[in-house]
């Protein structure tokens, strides 16, 4: 074994003297065999049958040890190989790179699983070579760039499509995933542009005008964000009765944008036709002089408990009215020393009032009831259900958990983006306590998972995508039936957060941001400690931070 080992090692050797042979001016009289630059690295699989190589030709090469043949190529980091080792069955075999990567490989197809990436600023990242991805922020996503012919886009511009941590875990397990789609072969998002956009302004609305300009693939809905929030979202039909089409494919449309005082950060984008691809951002930088205003804490708090019209498919829940009304109590009672004036607060329980058409229309009242100076807080307790690779939020009116049903019924998680996004104040909270429904919710769930959506995919896609702070549980129903302190765990977790002098500031102030550590810190082991389960709630605090209770 050992004399075998040395005929290899001495193949790689030779091979490189073959390598620097081609340098001279006499072409090379035998084929080049092995790697063209010097070998970095080697590693035995754990049966000591193949050797694999790293070389700083940024390739890998798997080595028969019995005789010495070159088995296959491992292709695919855009630095040299500074590291190689197979995983102790021997299927899976990790390499480092100075790309920066991680990356693994199946060895019998020699195909690139997955790639892991770690950035300066402590985030990370996984993508399959097909462009599904997982991250641990907003932030690691602006690191990681797509090259389309001569447009470059953050791997952001995806997400809505392409950010999937189950189909990466499915990538890691060696599943193929081409069935799902590519990164490549997804069509080019619009151009966004700002137009005449003055420096200052000394008026509550402001008229912005974009150019948008069809990349290829259509133009879908236009958001524009304010401070980091999303606070217009319109179809590409949607606009001033001044839009027009200009010649090469671009649109003109105007928006009122709601300022708050002081200087502001605008932000455009603009989707494809079939809202799955982002364009980059059109930004700018303007300054808004207006009297200071009080600002409010507009908050719609819903408990959905009761299930009337549904057959079978939903587990009655304990805790949604109590939960929405805990929550109701705390933000009227520890928002006042913040505010000048008194809280808003919609609290929507009985059956009546929690169907569908309810519930969407307080989240539109929102829309003209709220202003740049206020706070938004949406708080929602149901079922929630993941069918046809879309998230739903089960209202009293749903009947069945079937997917017809579900569009039909539910509001998807689309819907909910819309309504929330065109509320416009820019410092939103969403906290959402739905748990899967039912036994033939947790058979649609299951099935979804091969589609790389769950309840906290869908709601990160949300924080993003639209710059809020975002709180989700992520529980069973089984999980969910456990109380604590009279009500469901996550819930009293948020609003023990919201009232405790250990998560406020030196000032007493609870903020969207500490609020979401604390969840994000607390629940998973205390659901550990009381119940011997695990739940791992969704935190994503994006956008703004801001005040939102005082304890004192």
């Amino acid at each position: 074994m050992i004399r075998r080992i040395l005929v290899i090692l001495a193949m790689l050797c030779s091979c490189l003297g073959t390598a620097h042979a081609q340098d001279q001016s006499k072409p090379a009289i035998f084929p080049q065999l092995g790697h063209s630059q010097p070998v970095s690295f080697v590693a035995f699989s754990p049966d000591g049958k193949v050797l694999a190589s790293g070389s700083e030709d940024k390739t890998i090469k798997l080595w028969d040890v019995a005789s010495g043949r070159e088995l296959r190529t491992l292709s695919g980091h855009t630095s040299g190989v500074a590291s190689v080792a197979f995983s102790p069955d021997g299927k899976v075999l990790a390499s480092g790179s100075g790309d920066g990567t991680t990356r693994e490989w199946d060895i019998s197809s020699g195909k690139e699983r997955v790639a892991l990436i770690a950035f300066d600023d402590g985030s990370f990242l996984a993508i399959t070579p097909e462009g599904f991805f997982d991250s641990s922020s907003a932030q690691a996503e602006e690191h990681l760039n797509v090259r389309i012919g001569n447009r470059v886009f953050g791997i952001g511009s995806y997400r809505e499509k392409f950010y999937r941590p189950e189909l990466v875990k499915l990538g890691l397990a060696g599943e193929s995933l081409t069935r799902f789609g590519s990164i490549g072969r997804e069509k080019l998002p619009p151009v966004v542009e700002f137009v005449d956009l003055p420096p200052s302004t000394n008026e509550p609305k402001l008229n912005i005008t974009l150019r948008i300009t069809d990349g290829g693939g259509g133009i879908g809905v236009v958001y524009v964000f304010v401070n980091g929030s999303a606070i217009i979202a319109k179809s590409a039909q949607e606009g001033h009765d001044d839009a027009t089409t200009q010649p090469g494919g671009s649109v003109m449309r105007s928006y009122a944008v709601p300022l708050p005082d002081g200087p502001i950060k605008l932000r455009a984008v603009a989707l494809t036709a079939d809202d799955s691809v982002r364009s980059n951002d059109a930004t700018a930088s303007i300054t808004a002089n207006l009297p200071p205003g009080g600002g409010t804490l507009h908050a719609i708090v819903v408990g959905i408990q009761d299930f009337p019209k549904a057959v079978n498919d939903f587990a009655q829940l304990r805790y949604p009215i109590a939960d929405a009304q805990l929550i109701a109590e705390t933000l009227r009672d520890y928002s006042k020393p913040i505010f000048r004036n008194p809280p808003d607060i919609k609290l929507l329980t009985g059956p009546t009032e929690t169907d569908k058409h309810h519930v969407i229309q307080a989240l539109k009242a929102m829309q003209s009831a709220t202003g740049p100076e206020d706070e938004f807080v949406f708080y929602v307790a149901s079922h929630g259900i993941v069918a046809d690779g879309k998230y739903y939020l089960v209202t009293s009116n749903v009947t069945s958990a079937e997917p017809k049903r579900l569009k039909a019924e539910a509001i998807s998680s689309q819907e909910l983006e819309g309504l929330l996004a065109n509320i416009p104040a820019a410092k939103k909270l969403v906290i959402v306590d739905t748990c899967q429904a039912g036994a033939l919710g947790s058979a649609l769930q299951l099935a979804d998972l091969n589609r790389g959506m769950n309840a906290p995919t869908a709601t990160t896609i949300l924080s993003r995508g639209l710059g809020l702070t975002v709180l989700a549980a992520a529980t069973t129903d089984e999980e969910a039936v456990e109380d604590y302190k009279d009500h469901g765990l996550f819930t009293r977790v948020v609003a023990d957060g919201l009232t405790s002098t250990e998560v406020a500031d030196k000032k007493g102030i609870v903020s969207a941001y500490l609020l979401a550590h604390y969840v994000g810190d607390v629940v998973p082991p205390l659901a550990l400690k009381l119940y011997q389960r695990e739940q791992n709630p969704a935190v994503n605090a994006n956008g703004q931070d801001f005040p939102i209770t005082k304890v004192e």
